[in-house]
């Protein structure tokens, strides 16, 4: 659909690696900014990193927040929407995994558990 997305980082190396995975005709649309205000007119962001009232208040009214972020971003924005956190598929060819879970303590330490099955 040729839509821009702007990727925020201050990181020419990393937006440049991510930029090159894109198929030639489309690396066009990705475009680097370094300020949270630059996205101030976009009214869906994916974030990957927690972010603060100060950085979700330069989104403007009824954005949605997709979310891949742990621990996820706090709701400050009641005239915009927030996305759970995305589920995630093994590969079949993976053994021995039964679940995953992350578990949050005192809002400050995340910790992940795997949890394995022993197939013997």
């Amino acid at each position: 659909r040729h839509v821009r997305v702007l990727m925020l980082t201050s990181s020419i190396e990393r937006f440049l690696k991510i930029q090159k995975e894109a198929p030639v005709d489309c690396q066009k649309y990705l475009v680097q900014v370094t300020k949270y205000q630059a996205a101030a007119n976009c009214k869906t962001w994916i974030v990957g990193k927690w972010i603060t009232r100060s950085e979700q208040n330069c989104a403007p009214p009824v954005t949605h927040f997709h979310q891949f972020v742990v621990p996820p971003i706090f709701q400050f924005r009641k005239d915009c929407t927030y996305g759970d956190l995305a589920a995630m598929r093994l590969p079949e060819d993976v053994q021995g995994v039964g679940n995953c879970e992350v578990s949050f303590i005192f809002q400050t330490f995340t910790q992940m558990n795997i949890v394995t099955t022993n197939n013997k």
